[in-house]
C-alpha cells in the first residue's frame, strides 16, 4: 500500500517500543471510556453512509486520542475515521478507528473493537486491535513481533490445524462494489465452504490468533486494516494487497487478503485463475 523505500529499519528499537507503549496507553483509555460510558448516553449522531451509525462514544474516544497524541507527539499527523485530520509531519501518521463495529456496539454485541495504527513514511510500525468487552488485545511493533494478551503470536503454530480451512469472507454488500469480483467470490466459496462474515475488526483478531486461516477484505479504509497488516506480518503471516483505489490516508480504499501462508496462497491462485 505504501510506495517507495521501506525506511522502518532506520528506526531505533527503543523508540518503536516507546511508541507501542503509548498506543497501548491509548487503548487503555478507550477501554476506560467504554466501561464508564452510560448505556443510555450512547446515541446516534448520524449515519455514516453504508458503514453504519456514528455515536457519541465514537467521537469521545477519537477526540480523547487526538488530545493525547497532540500532547505527546505534537508534530505527528492524525487521521481518524470520525473527525477532521490533524496535519503535522508526513513521516509519522496515526490512523484511528475508535469503535470499529458501531452496529454491534449499539446492539449490545461485544465484538466491536478499537483500532490504532502508526505509520512511518507510509509503512505501519505500531498496530493495536483492542476488544474492550472481550478483554482481548492484539498488538505488534515493527521487528518486535505480535502479541495476543501478552503472549507471542506465530501463525506458523496453526498451519497444520484442520480449522485453518475456515476463512473470513466479505459480506455481499461489500464485494459487489467491485467489477468482476463476483466470480472470484464464487470460486472461493467452492474451495473454502467453511466461512464466517464479520463486518468489523473481530474477524482480523480471529485470523491473527489462528482460529481462522485467512481473511479477505474488500474496499476498506486505511484505518480499518493497517494495524492488521502489521500484526499479521509480525506473526509470520502473509498480507497481500489486491487493490488500492484513491490516494491519501483519508481517501483510499484497500482490498487485501491476509492470514496463514498456505491458505493465502491457495486463495491467491483462485483469484489469479479468475483474472
Amino acid at each position: 500500500m505504501a510506495l517507495g523505500k521501506d525506511y522502518r529499519s532506520d528506526l531505533k528499537s527503543d523508540d518503536v517500543v516507546e511508541l507501542l507503549d503509548f498506543a497501548d496507553d491509548l487503548a487503555d483509555h478507550a477501554r476506560r471510556i467504554v466501561g464508564d460510558f452510560p448505556s443510555d448516553g450512547i446515541h446516534t449522531i448520524h449515519e455514516s453512509g453504508g458503514s453504519g451509525p456514528v455515536t457519541s462514544l465514537d467521537y469521545l474516544v477519537e477526540r480523547t486520542w487526538q488530545g493525547m497524541i497532540g500532547k505527546k507527539f505534537p508534530n505527528h499527523s492524525i487521521v481518524g475515521e470520525e473527525t477532521e485530520p490533524v496535519s503535522g509531519c508526513d513521516d509519522y501518521v496515526w490512523l484511528l478507528d475508535p469503535i470499529d463495529g458501531t452496529d454491534d456496539l449499539v446492539r449490545g454485541v461485544p465484538l466491536y473493537g478499537s483500532i490504532i495504527a502508526l505509520l512511518y513514511r507510509g509503512f505501519p510500525i505500531v498496530g493495536v486491535i483492542d476488544h474492550p468487552l472481550l478483554n482481548t488485545r492484539c498488538k505488534a511493533a515493527f521487528d518486535l513481533g505480535s502479541y495476543l494478551n501478552g503472549n507471542v503470536l506465530s501463525l506458523d503454530d496453526f498451519s497444520d490445524l484442520n480449522q485453518s480451512d475456515a476463512i473470513i469472507m466479505p459480506a455481499y454488500a461489500d464485494y459487489r462494489q467491485l467489477d468482476n469480483f463476483t466470480d472470484v467470490i464464487n470460486e472461493i466459496n467452492i474451495a473454502f465452504p467453511n466461512q464466517r462474515v464479520y463486518r468489523n475488526v473481530y474477524g482480523h483478531t480471529l485470523v491473527a490468533s489462528g482460529k481462522f486461516g485467512a481473511c479477505l477484505e474488500v474496499a476498506v479504509n486505511a484505518w480499518d486494516i493497517m494495524a492488521s497488516q502489521l500484526i499479521i506480518e509480525q506473526a509470520n503471516g502473509v498480507f497481500v494487497t489486491l487493490q488500492v483505489v484513491g490516494t491519501g490516508d483519508r481517501n483510499r480504499k484497500i482490498s487485501a487478503l491476509f492470514g496463514q501462508r498456505s491458505i493465502v496462497n491457495k486463495i491467491v491462485a483462485i483469484i489469479h485463475g479468475c483474472a
